[in-house]
C-alpha cells in the first residue's frame, strides 16, 4: 500500500493513510449495491418498471397487487379455490378477490382519515371486465361459486371502478 498521489509526506513514505469511512460511505457504494441487487432481481424473473427503475415487479400467473402512494401494500398469489374453465374466469375470480381486499383497504384508510376520491381496480382482460359488469354472461359463469358474483353489486354501487389496463402496464401481470 502506498500513500495516495499528492498526499505523500516526506520522510514518512512507509506510512499509509487510514480510511475513515467504510466502503458504504464511498460515493460508488450505493451504485455497486444496486447493480448487485438488480442482477439478483433480473435473475429471479423480476423486471424493472419503466416509470421507476427502483421498482421491480414480477408477473403473477394468478394474483393481485394493491398499491397506495406508489408503494405495494398488499398482494396475493395463490391457487384459486374455485374451478375456472378459462383464463377469463380465472381473472374474474382474481378481480373479485382483489375487490374484497380493496374494499377492506378503503375502509381502513377511511378509519385513518385518509380519504381517496377513486379506487380503481385494473384488469388486463377485457372479457373478465365484461363478465364482472354484465350478468348476461350468466350461462357461461353459473358454475363459478356464487360468492364471486357479488363484484357486480360493488361495481353498480360505484364503491370502486374496474378498468382495463394493457398487460405490459399491469404490475401484477
Amino acid at each position: 500500500v502506498e500513500q495516495p498521489e499528492r498526499f505523500e509526506v516526506k520522510g514518512k513514505e512507509d506510512l499509509v493513510c487510514r480510511l475513515k469511512k467504510s466502503l458504504y460511505g464511498l460515493k460508488q457504494a450505493p451504485r455497486q449495491w444496486y447493480k448487485k441487487f438488480d442482477s439478483f432481481m433480473i435473475e429471479h424473473r423480476y423486471r424493472r418498471t419503466t416509470s421507476d427503475h427502483c421498482v421491480f415487479v414480477k408477473t403473477f400467473d394468478n394474483g393481485y397487487l394493491i398499491t397506495f402512494s406508489r408503494g405495494v401494500v398488499s398482494w396475493q398469489s395463490k391457487i384459486q379455490n374455485c374451478v375456472a374453465l378459462s383464463t377469463i374466469e380465472a381473472k374474474f375470480i382474481t378481480a373479485t378477490e382483489a375487490c374484497k381486499e380493496m374494499l377492506w383497504m378503503k375502509q381502513f384508510l377511511h378509519e385513518l382519515g385518509q380519504e381517496q376520491h377513486k379506487y380503481i381496480l385494473h384488469c388486463d382482460s377485457q372479457n373478465a371486465i365484461h363478465l364482472s359488469k354484465n350478468s348476461s354472461f350468466h350461462s357461461r359463469s353459473k358454475h363459478i361459486d356464487v360468492r364471486y358474483h357479488w363484484i357486480r353489486d360493488v361495481l353498480e354501487s360505484k364503491k370502486l371502478q374496474l378498468e382495463k389496463i394493457h398487460i405490459d402496464d399491469n404490475s401484477s401481470g
